[in-house]
């Protein structure tokens, strides 16, 4: 809910920013599962297609889209690379 504020409050429409928020999300963390059932259940459409229409007609989603993904990757790095150091010291 967050990321939506944010996404929303940074000039996204609602339904364009509920599709960038649910599409940045790791797969096994979405829900709805897929794209066309959130275009139908979650944001009103009668397909994804207009989906695919935004994306066509405004390349800053997908941009978005990555940026935000990179951003999960790079706040777990840290708790990963502790994980990998106390690993590799273990003389187990």
């Amino acid at each position: 809910m967050d990321l939506y504020k944010r996404l929303v409050d940074g000039g996204w429409k609602w339904r364009v920013a509920v599709y960038i928020a649910w599409a940045a999300q790791p797969k096994k963390y979405r829900w709805p599962l897929t794209q066309e059932e959130l275009a139908i259940s979650c944001l009103g459409l009668t397909s994804d297609r207009v989906i695919a229409t935004w994306r066509k007609k405004n390349a800053t989603i997908d941009e978005t889209i990555s940026m935000l993904q990179g951003a999960i990757i790079f706040d777990a790095l840290p708790d990963a690379l502790n994980a990998m150091v106390e690993v590799a010291s273990d003389s187990d």
